[in-house]
């Protein structure tokens, strides 16, 4: 049982399938950049509000400079997110194509923004909620696996 539930990198997978080891890279890939700016929403009154890459809300930023960071919703866009974000435009840091893990300039874009709005630690916090989360599912799921 351990030999078929043991971690695969996509190195040692290229030698047996390629398209598989692309398919586990870029699960890796995305699961790294997830929680990091991916976009921005647009206000008519000159705010931006910034979301990452599942659309999750970080941060609302103010013509004057002000950033407020937002609660962290494990799910994408809230209804209650719906009716107070009125944009006009949406934009984004970088693309499938042009994604962080392998374009240097789309990388130095996604920590510039970090950088520059100040986010680094509210990131590190979310990660951590997600890693708690994830550890309370295997808890909640592991008595049923040891009958």
């Amino acid at each position: 049982m351990n030999a078929h539930c043991r971690a695969f990198d996509g190195d040692s997978v290229i030698e047996i399938d390629p398209d598989v080891a692309k398919l586990i890279v870029g699960m890796k890939k995305a699961a790294r950049w997830s929680l990091l700016p991916y976009g921005w929403f647009e206000e008519s009154d000159g705010s931006y509000v910034i979301f990452d890459r599942r659309y999750r809300l970080l941060c609302l930023t103010r013509p004057n400079g002000y950033v407020q960071i937002l609660p962290f919703a494990e799910q994408a866009m809230r209804e209650t997110d719906a009716n107070w974000i009125r944009w006009r435009s949406q934009h984004w840091i970088y693309s499938d194509l042009t994604h962080p893990d392998c374009n240097a300039f789309s990388r130095s874009r996604v920590l510039g923004v970090v950088e520059r709005l100040g986010l680094k630690d509210e990131i590190i916090r979310r990660r951590e909620v997600l890693r708690r989360q994830r550890l309370a599912g295997w808890r909640r799921l592991r008595p049923r696996f040891a009958r």
